[in-house]
């Protein structure tokens, strides 16, 4: 921090708290929106109204792959502004104004979440996809002013550290305190309005509580600053200084380029996993909603107490230690991500269909869970040809004006031999499951997209050996697999995000702070847009499992680049190139 901006112990303090305040507003999208609840609600809605896939622009996309798309093209959308708008920000004051626009795009996104539940049935799922991309972009767009922002309120490399965790921290408390509240009314409270008013709460949450951060830290001081800068001089002048700054990593900021580069590669696992683990849980493993919940509000609490821990784990080795320690942990994860599965379906009331043999041996009486089974009254999407082929063998059901669901009424219906044959045979091309009993035992049938259907994928053979060896003899259902990996994953966020924008803080100098963080937003949100796409292509070839197996080579590669970076010689350059910059200040 440069001589003229010292703040006071007491001016320190409120910035700093004003810092931490604004990751504790946030998290609440980032726990019950992007984890937690949207993840579940869009792939409710999305199989209601198209089944487990659709056909858009002649592609074919599944829930959770186009989950994963829009959270890219939000990335990338943020990843090509971000370098220009640091650049402007470090020669006008406008961290302060562009932090609090993006948040106001942002979560004014998260509140309209909610409108999804007064619009028909087909377009719910269309304008929930619309909204988290906009609340995507406010998201990421406000976190390059937002980082940018910690080099001016802190002295000392150990402060770095101890601001950077402890606001991770706050955030793990922040989000989940609302996502405790949320669970509760999802358990407790009956009716439609529910997910739609958590969704919406949750921006409410994010910007009242980020007015902490707009009082308390004040606009830094721009050491190089340029009066009367218009949009166009501006955004020509952004492109000039970029190009001058990609030369300087390839000169000057040699170790902070390689950082950079580095950075890409691990933190792409990182925002991967906990972008896209709500949906991979609930669209592949088929984890319920309360399940996920409770275990994304574990992890709130977990990664509290665990950021300390690696704050005096950073004390005691290093912060380059540290990233790399978590990094290995993160891919540890990975792995029981791809190993886990739901158990066989043990009862003959855990089906979708439920049939039972009639006492003349020759008739079956059907029912069906409606709740796992009932599909939209549209005619779009991938299970459609199974229920025209096959619907007047159900129980009677009728479309529900609220839901635009189909639901049955309860009744049975009586089938033969031929007719129950006839559902078997469409039966592997759906999600779906069927039971068929005598009263004493039953046989089950799956089809081939239902989360315990296993052996088609490339990489299957991990979770058929872990759920024959481990999950099914101890009887680890999916939820408490889920919760594994919860565990896993809130003991090491602190300690990988904190130390991360820590170390990189410890190499920029602070006259060029928002246009080096706007290039460590760049690249982060080029990682974020790598990892989804990635996800999505692969997954498109290959299998979802495959996809998430894939960015474990990423994070390996990025620790390896991340022993090669010298921190020391780093920090070293980073404060020659300060004192420049004031001795040209000086002279002025």
């Amino acid at each position: 921090m440069s001589e003229n901006q010292a703040m006071t112990e007491e001016q320190k303090k409120k910035a700093h708290f004003g810092y931490q305040m604004y990751d504790w507003a946030r998290s609440a999208f980032e726990t019950s929106v992007v984890v937690a609840i949207l993840p579940v609600w869009f792939v409710y809605l999305f199989m209601q109204a198209n089944g487990q896939e659709v056909s858009i622009a002649g592609m074919t996309q599944t829930a959770d792959g186009l989950f994963a798309f829009i959270t890219g093209l939000a990335a990338i959308s943020v990843a090509i502004l971000s370098p220009g708008l640091g650049v402007i920000a470090d020669r006008i004051p406008v961290k302060q104004v562009m932090l609090r626009w993006f948040t106001i795009v942002g979560a004014g996104a998260t509140i309209l979440l909610g409108g999804a539940i007064i619009l028909p049935m087909e377009a719910k799922w269309v304008w929930l996809a619309v909204m988290f991309f906009l609340s995507n972009v406010g998201a990421n767009a406000a976190g390059v002013f937002y980082n940018s922002l910690l080099p001016h309120i802190c002295e000392t490399d150990e402060e770095l550290d101890r601001v950077s965790t402890k606001a991770f921290m706050y955030g793990y408390v922040g989000g989940g305190l609302l996502l405790a509240v949320h669970l509760g009314l999802v358990l407790g409270v009956t009716g439609d309005w529910v997910v739609p008013f958590c969704l919406s709460s949750s921006g409410v949450w994010w910007f009242g509580f980020a007015i902490y951060t707009f009082k308390g830290i004040p606009e830094p001081e721009i050491v190089n600053p340029i009066e009367n800068l218009s949009l166009g001089s501006a955004t020509k002048l952004a492109l000039s200084e970029i190009a001058k700054t990609i030369k300087d990593f390839r000169s000057t900021y040699k170790v902070l380029g390689l950082y950079l580069i580095s950075y890409l590669l691990f933190i792409d696992g990182i925002i991967s996993v906990t972008a896209l683990g709500g949906i991979y849980g609930a669209s592949v493993l088929g984890v319920p909603e309360i399940s996920n919940m409770a275990v994304i509000l574990l992890i709130q609490f977990v990664a509290f107490p665990s950021a300390a821990f690696f704050i005096w784990f950073a004390k005691k080795t290093s912060t380059k230690t540290t990233i790399i320690v978590t990094c290995a942990l993160w891919c540890v994860v990975i792995l029981g991500a791809v190993s886990f599965a739901p158990l066989a379906l043990e009862n003959h009331e855990d089906h979708d269909f439920m049939v039972v043999q009639n006492e003349d041996g020759i008739s079956f009486t059907i029912s069906v869970d409606y709740e796992n089974f009932s599909i939209a009254s549209g005619e779009a999407g991938s299970d459609a040809e199974f229920r025209n082929a096959v619907s007047y063998l159900y129980p009677p059901e009728e479309v529900n004006s609220t839901t635009e669901l189909y639901e049955f009424t309860g009744e049975s219906r009586i089938l033969n031999q031929s007719e129950l044959d006839e559902l078997l045979q469409y039966l592997p091309s759906t999600r779906f499951s069927l039971s068929v009993s005598n009263g004493e035992e039953f046989e089950s049938f799956l089809g081939e997209d239902h989360p315990v259907s296993l052996g088609d994928g490339y990489i299957d053979a991990i979770p058929i050996w872990t759920r024959d060896n481990i999950w099914q003899p101890m009887n680890i259902g999916i939820s408490i697999q889920w919760l594994l990996i919860g565990l896993g994953a809130g003991f090491l966020l602190g300690g990988s995000q904190g130390m991360a924008r820590s170390l990189f803080a410890q190499m920029v100098p602070e006259s060029r702070s928002a246009e080096f963080f706007g290039f460590i937003g760049f690249f982060g949100k080029v990682a974020a847009f790598i990892g989804p796409w990635m996800y999505v292509a692969i997954g498109n070839v290959a299998d979802s499992r495959t996809a998430i197996m894939s960015i474990l080579m990423l994070i390996v590669a990025g620790v390896i680049l991340l022993f090669f970076v010298d921190v020391e010689e780093g920090a070293r350059v980073a404060a020659e190139e300060d004192a420049k910059y004031r001795a040209a200040q000086s002279e002025d």
